[in-house]
Order: structure tokens, then sequence, then C-alpha cells
């Protein structure tokens, strides 16, 4: 399956993804800026940050390199709004207009005007790329979800995002990743012979953990962790093997910055 054809099963993941977060964080309920790795159509690992487009663009670079994603999917908290133009002032909104209508004018976000939301952008190798807008409004701590819209591709609506990181996304997923460049270095035959010591899920979990390991080590991420699902042998990996990464960081990981590395299983 493509892309396009998985886009309502990665929002979902953005979806629950916010749910837990509300959950989990009470008092502090915007999601992190996150990068979620897709191989073989099974989301792998995940990395967030604070906003912060130059750092999210390169978190996402090595993640695709390292870990060989098939495709990226990244989200972030914006504000919305259904409306095409300013309803106090009749113009075309302006750059943060949105946002500061819904912090400044709080009746806004009442009458549906603005509206809190989570943006989604996916990317994968074959060029494919979808955006999406997930409105929703917090209501004694539970996240209710109202419209959604989801562009694919071509379509011209989805250019109301930053068109420079959507360049730049477009381009860590038209580069090489590791095993090309192992391929290209070794030799056909001498990666063939070393891609087969181990197990697919035992050489995939190496380059992934390295990934991770550096990501956090580098402060290109605040929280990271690899995925799998249970009573599969990289969910025993991961669970055996992120212990080793998080000792090696030790007192190296700024706390100020988000608190200690975790792990998404």
């Amino acid at each position: 399956m493509t892309l396009l054809e998985h886009a309502e099963k990665y929002v979902y993941e953005i979806k629950t993804l916010k749910e837990h977060w509300v959950t989990a964080n009470p008092k502090a309920t915007d999601l992190l800026t996150t990068i979620q790795v897709y191989r073989n159509d099974e989301l792998v690992g995940q990395a967030a940050n604070h906003p912060d487009p130059g750092m999210m663009i390169t978190c996402a670079n090595f993640m695709a390199y390292g870990m060989a994603a098939d495709a990226l999917v990244i989200s972030f908290e914006i504000y919305n709004s259904p409306l095409k133009k300013n309803p106090y002032t009749d113009e075309p909104w302006e750059a943060g207009e949105v946002a500061f209508m819904a912090r400044e004018y709080p009746e806004t976000v009442a009458k549906g005007w603005v509206s809190e939301a989570v943006a989604c952008m996916g990317y994968d190798r074959a060029g494919e790329h979808f955006f999406g807008h997930l409105n929703y409004q917090l209501e004694d701590g539970k996240v209710v979800w109202g419209d959604q819209a989801i562009f694919k591709s071509d379509d011209e609506d989805a250019m109301s995002f930053d068109s420079g990181v959507h360049e730049a996304l477009t381009d860590i997923m038209a580069r090489e990743t590791i095993l090309d460049r192992m391929r290209a270095d070794l030799g056909e035959d001498t990666y063939n012979t070393l891609r087969g010591v181990f197990s697919e899920e035992r050489r995939y979990w190496q380059q992934d953990q390295a990934t991770i390991k550096h990501v956090l080590s580098s402060g290109l991420a605040c929280t990271a962790g690899l995925v799998a699902k249970p009573d599969t042998e990289r969910y025993f990996l991961i669970e055996t093997g992120m212990h080793d990464i998080l000792a090696h960081l030790g007192d190296k990981f700024d706390t100020e910055r988000g608190g200690a590395p975790t792990i998404d299983i």
C-alpha cells in the first residue's frame, strides 16, 4: 500500500498519541513536535522536541537515513480556521493572525472561528505526501476531535503549510539511506554476506538503536524511542537493549530540555 492509502492509519496513530499525551500531561497538553518513522508499513520509532523547524528537519534527516524509513510523518500543534478571511477585518488571514486571535480573543474559539488543531505531514520515498488539520477541543481533560481535513499530494489547498519545510522533507525522503550507503561502500556481495549474519529484525535493531542514541545524545530530540508489536523479536530486543542506551547517556542528557529519554513500545 502507498502512503496515501495509509493516510488514515497514520492520522489515527497521531490522534492516539495526542490523547495519550493529554492524559499524561494535564498541565501541558500541547504535543511536542513529533517525528514518526514507518518501515514496511509499521511504526518503528519516534522522536519529539520543542517547536523548532530547523531542529525538526535535522532530526528527521538523521532518522530517515539511520532507520531506513519508508515514510515519515511529522505532527505539531497549530491554530486553524475554517474561514478564509478574518471575521473582524474581512481580509485574508495574515501569517500568525489565527494564533493571535485564538490567544487574545477567546470568543473566536467559542464561536468556532478558530480552533486548536494538530497538523500532520506525511512523506514517502515514492514522492507522495499528505497534509492534515485535525481540529480538537479539550473537555474535562479529554480530547474531543472536531473536523479534520486531509489533503493529498498535489492538492492546492495543502500548500498552506510552510513550503520550505515541505521542500526539505521531500528532499530528505529522496536521499539515500544507511542501507544504500553500506551497499555502495562494501559492494553487493560483501553487503549481502554481512546482512545475512543476523535476522532482519536484529539487523534493523542495530541501526535503529544507534540512530536513537545519536538523536538523544546530540540534543536533536528531548524524547525518543523505538516501537514494536508485543511478543515479537523486535519487542524483545527493544525491551532488553534500550537499557544499555539509557545507561550510556547517563547525566549527559539535558533534563531541562524535556526530562529523561523514554522508551515507546
